[in-house]
């Protein structure tokens, strides 16, 4: 058994639930995400947005994201930060309201980085 570690760097939001706690109908929050992301209308308002799980181990957070690259230990990434990034909240905005997060104390989309070891 091996061990592996990256860094994300993503434009998005962290979303403060499990991404692996099923719900009463047995899907899991990941699962839901990409089943609301695969309705037609929500795929036309959100083309860009997908979701990250990311972590120490067990203990993964979630995101929605727009933009996101990883680095393994010992590289870097080149990003260019200045984008207009209004439609990417719009996207995102979008997706939260779908999902009924409307009512999580959300930060406001930003440039965040992830460490992940697993």
């Amino acid at each position: 058994m091996g061990y592996s570690q990256e860094a994300y760097v993503a434009y998005g939001v962290y979303i403060p639930l499990d991404p692996y706690a099923q719900d009463e109908a047995g899907l899991l929050t990941t699962e839901q995400v990409d089943q609301a992301l695969s309705v037609p209308t929500v795929k036309i308002e959100c083309p860009e947005v997908g979701h990250l799980s990311a972590g120490d181990l067990d203990r993964d957070k979630f995101f929605l994201v727009t933009q996101c690259d990883s680095a393994e230990l010992g590289q870097y990434i080149r990003l260019i930060p200045n984008v207009d990034t209004e439609d990417w909240n719009h996207q995102l905005a979008h997706l939260i309201d779908t999902m009924g997060w409307s009512g999580l104390d959300l930060e406001p989309p930003s440039w965040f980085v992830v460490s992940d070891f697993s």
